[in-house]
């Protein structure tokens, strides 16, 4: 018998999902360290402007001055602050609409070791190469079908549900070479 559960998203799970991908992301810590490489130089520039301007006293400096400190905190805890407002963020973001709407879904394991997800509009089957990995915290598991998408199954369903779905979907994964033991083709390794 195929394993599938039914999983009915909220708000809260997109926040985790995105502040796990900020934590573990490659391609997120890239970004974040992007950004700060090119505020360094306007960082810079700014300062040299302030210095070559000579006016480092009145009430306009201090003004100059505070955007330039402001700036620069900026600068060293982006990264804080981006975990800081990531989450006001998505839930802005879920409000306006600019999310799908989180409804109910199916997914299950087929005979392969792909994983369909069933929505009331629309089903999505991901080939078993397509999960690059599987990654479980205390409250989700996220399953991600690319670098920066993924499915998250919430543990609140419980345990009972979410293990066997995991363990039929582990059974099916790619070892690390990539030989792949699963179903072929009639014919298809012939000599």
């Amino acid at each position: 018998m195929t394993p599938w559960i039914v999983v009915q998203l909220t708000v809260e799970d997109l926040v985790a999902f995105n502040l796990h991908m900020l934590a573990t992301s490659r391609r997120m810590t890239q970004q974040v360290r992007s950004l700060r490489a090119l505020m360094i130089p306007l960082l810079v520039i700014a300062l040299a402007w302030m210095w070559v301007m000579h006016d480092l006293e009145g009430p306009d400096s201090r003004y100059a001055w505070f955007l330039l400190a402001s700036f620069a905190l900026l600068t060293v805890f982006l990264g804080t602050i981006t975990r800081w407002s990531l989450p006001r963020r998505v839930r802005r973001s879920a409000a306006s609409g600019q999310h799908p709407a989180l409804v109910p879904m199916r997914l299950w394991v087929d005979e392969w070791g792909g994983l369909v997800v069933e929505q009331p509009d629309r089903t999505t089957w991901y080939r078993r190469e397509a999960l690059q990995r599987i990654e479980e915290t205390r409250d989700h598991v996220f399953i991600h079908v690319s670098e920066m998408q993924g499915l998250v199954i919430p543990r609140r369903l419980g345990e009972p549900v979410v293990q066997p779905f995991l363990a039929a979907l582990q059974r099916h994964r790619l070892p690390a070479d990539g030989w792949s033991q699963g179903p072929r083709t009639e014919g298809a390794w012939r000599s």
